[in-house]
């Protein structure tokens, strides 16, 4: 997917993981926006993205002890649970390379406050669901 991809999406998400190689997850390039701007401007209220430069081994680990941290505190936001996360492996990981590597855009919010009943966008399809045509109610 390509961030214009990513821009035309009707996008309703409390929270975007991105992890992976590519240089342009949250770094933007000359003509166009990173993949973490993208999914911001296309509705998700947090993106947490990774530069890629962690183990396998650590990222496991992080992405569990990140989720683990949301799930016992509801009332932590994603950049609290960032915080948390890092203080938590960097006793396990001691190089920044394995712990440091992750961003938050946006998760000033609590995910538990987010995640209230999702309601469509007006003239906007929602996923799995195509828009119909209005109905008229002429006759002819």
């Amino acid at each position: 997917m390509t961030p214009a991809d990513i821009l035309a999406l009707p996008l309703q998400a409390n929270l975007v993981v991105l992890q992976g190689l590519d240089a342009n997850l949250d770094q933007p390039r000359a003509s166009e926006p990173s993949l973490a701007q993208a999914f911001r401007a296309a509705g998700a209220e947090t993106v947490l993205s990774s530069t890629g430069q962690a183990s396998d081994a650590a990222t496991r680990d992080w992405m569990k002890a990140f989720y683990q941290i949301l799930k016992t505190e509801p009332s932590m936001s994603p950049v609290q649970a960032l915080r948390q996360t890092m203080i938590q492996l960097r006793q396990q990981y001691p190089s920044p390379q394995d712990w440091a590597g992750f961003h938050v855009w946006g998760g000033n919010n609590p995910i538990a406050k987010l995640a209230a009943p999702i309601r469509p966008t007006p003239n906007r399809p929602t996923p799995n669901r195509p828009t119909t045509p209005a109905k008229s109610n002429t006759k002819g």
